[in-house]
């Protein structure tokens, strides 16, 4: 075997004490390697393959660890007979070590992502799973006779709650965009329904903080557009929702504008002025950034994640537009370039938010099976109190309140506290529906279902009522078998629309 002085570099050997024989190289590749390079080895000897490898080697004058590319080639005589090997070994470690220090970043980004999708997982869980029984409870009180003073403190209970869980939702839709699992639905809707739907939603602290909030949507703008409605609500929500937030009194004015980009699409540019506080030029470009606010006291005394803006952005961002806010004179975020301020008279109080939208216009079809859903055809409704629900849930409060839900519905229901309790009370008879909880000891909601599905016993209904509301378990829930899904804390009218889902899937079969 014959080396090059650069070879004796490479695997620290003195190139003046002779060359190394085959056996002592191989001895100097790492014990992971050697089978990999022996195997290829003997497949270029026998067969003619060129070998492409590399090799984790340990040098010999100093035992440092280093990689190379190694290369060999056959030799052939005039009778096309492999008399020889070819080889080159080239010092790859640089390179090897940048691509490991990639891949071993990678995977803690890839951990750190993980622990903290499951940390939000587990602390939406934790969170939901009481609050369920607070905003459960408290819906159940406003449908008795309360006296005026009684109805207001539960309303402020309730407006507490309510408030608790936008901060809860804002942290997963954060996650949710960070981790770019977030998608937009593309359904018809009526422009102007959201914009009074909104306004109507913030119209009572309105009110109460002296504010006139109104809003203007130019005439030649089309009535039907295609797009998330749900998330386009979030955006006006967040946006109106802080103009009130931070006006004492005076106006807040919505006003929207646009302009076809193509025969299919629409840019919307939406304006939100207040006469509120105002941003100052310090703090105006942080705004759009995740946990930040005005400043230390604004949080303190406003309150909030200060994830709203940055998931408005997101939002904004995802439906093709951008988003920038005016105040005091001083500009924030990304508006568009060709956007000015007009030279008048000096803005001394309130901001101005704009942002942009790139929206789909709605078909003829579309805006007919808007006008005209299509409805399931019920002719009997069973009699409803005849209808066997089982609640699967661990928490004792979630039981009494899931009790008495169902009551407010004339119905009654059997209880069990985890899944292998479900699995009992089926070998003893059969029930229409479960309200399946997903995390309890013993056996899990998931489980349990799996082994119902797996049955030859009469199926039920299953519903997942969960506190688990990230969209991969929601997707888990649905895949396993489970007919619906319900996130806590439960709404007396969502809990209605999934029983009815049951009712009509029993028409439709008789139809």
């Amino acid at each position: 075997m014959r080396c090059s002085k650069e070879l004796f570099k490479i695997i620290g050997l003195d190139f003046n004490l002779g060359e190394p024989t085959l056996s002592q190289l191989i001895t100097r590749i790492s014990v992971e390697d050697q089978a990999r390079f022996l195997e290829a080895l003997e497949i270029l000897k026998t067969e003619g393959t060129t070998y492409d490898l590399d090799l984790k080697i340990i040098r010999y004058n100093d035992g440092v660890i280093r990689y190379i590319n190694a290369i060999g080639k056959p030799g052939y005589n005039q009778q096309h007979q492999i008399t020889d090997i070819y080889g080159t070994m080239l010092d790859i470690s640089d390179r090897k070590q940048a691509e490991i220090a990639l891949s071993e970043a990678k995977e803690g980004a890839e951990a750190g992502t993980k622990a903290k999708g499951d940390f939000l997982a587990n602390m939406s869980h934790e969170i939901r799973t009481p609050m369920n029984g607070v905003v459960g409870i408290v819906q159940l009180l406003l449908m008795t006779d309360l006296s005026q003073e009684q109805k207001k403190l539960v309303d402020m209970i309730q407006d507490s709650g309510n408030l608790l869980l936008t901060i809860i939702n804002d942290i997963l839709n954060f996650s949710k965009i960070e981790s770019g699992n977030l998608e937009l639905e593309e359904n018809p809707f009526v422009l102007r329904t959201v914009f009074q739907s909104v306004c109507d939603l913030l119209q009572k602290e309105a009110v109460e903080r002296e504010i006139d909030l109104t809003y203007f949507i130019d005439p030649d703008i089309p009535n039907y557009f295609l797009g998330d409605i749900s998330r386009l609500r979030q955006i006006l929500l967040n946006l109106i929702g802080n103009a009130v937030k931070f006006t004492n009194r005076g106006s807040v004015s919505i006003r929207v504008i646009g302009q076809p980009i193509s025969e299919q699409k629409y840019e919307l540019i939406i304006s939100i002025q207040d006469q509120g506080i105002g941003i100052n030029a310090e703090q105006i470009n942080q705004l759009f950034q995740p946990f930040t606010q005005g400043d230390i006291s604004i949080s303190r005394k406003y309150g909030g994640t200060g994830l709203g803006l940055v998931i408005s952005r997101s939002l904004v961002n995802l439906m093709g537009g951008t988003i920038w806010v005016v105040s005091l004179g001083n500009i924030g975020g990304n508006p568009p370039p060709d956007f000015f301020l007009e030279p008048e008279q000096p803005q001394t109080q309130g901001s101005t938010f704009y942002f942009t939208l790139q929206l789909k216009l709605a078909s003829e079809i579309d805006i007919n099976l808007l006008k005209n859903p299509a409805l399931p055809k019920i002719e009997k409704i069973p009699d409803q109190s005849q209808l066997k629900i089982l609640i699967a849930d661990d928490d004792e409060i979630n039981q009494e309140f899931g009790l008495l839900l169902l009551k407010v519905f004339g119905y009654d229901a059997d209880i069990a506290n985890n899944g292998l309790e479900v699995l009992e009370m089926l070998e003893k008879q059969s029930y229409d529906i479960i309200l399946m909880d997903m995390q309890m000891p013993e056996m899990d909601g998931l489980t349990a279902t799996e082994m119902i599905r797996q049955s030859a016993q009469t199926q039920p209904w299953i519903i997942a009522v969960t506190a688990n509301v990230l969209e991969r378990d929601r997707q888990r829930c649905l895949q396993i078998g489970m007919n619906d899904y319900l996130s806590k804390p439960i709404m007396i009218e969502d809990l209605n629309d999934a029983i009815s889902k049951y009712l009509e899937s029993l028409e439709n079969r008789e139809l």
